[in-house]
């Protein structure tokens, strides 16, 4: 209960700032580290894979980390490109 009463505030205040997609997508990338966690534990405590059960929490991180450096790769050359092109004036 007290992580929501926090959080609906700070996000409500953070999706003002920040475009939807941006938020959607850190808060995507929160959850797949949240659940590869999760998994990761529970494949410990049934000891079904003790030996590789955090390599599943490190490929969620290299994927995750290659997914957001190209999203945000890409929104800032996007940016770059609106930036540098010249206005074109209606006649």
């Amino acid at each position: 209960m007290p992580g929501v009463l926090l959080g609906f505030p700070i996000g409500h205040a953070l999706i003002k700032r920040v475009s939807s997609e941006t938020f959607r997508r850190v808060c995507m990338s929160f959850d797949a580290y949240l659940v590869s966690f999760g998994l990761s534990r529970t494949l410990i405590e049934f000891g079904i894979a003790p030996g590789v059960a955090y390599q599943l929490l490190v490929a969620t991180a290299i994927v995750d980390t290659s997914l957001l450096w190209t999203f945000f790769r890409g929104r800032s050359r996007a940016a770059r490109s609106l930036h540098d092109e010249p206005l074109e004036l209606a006649a």
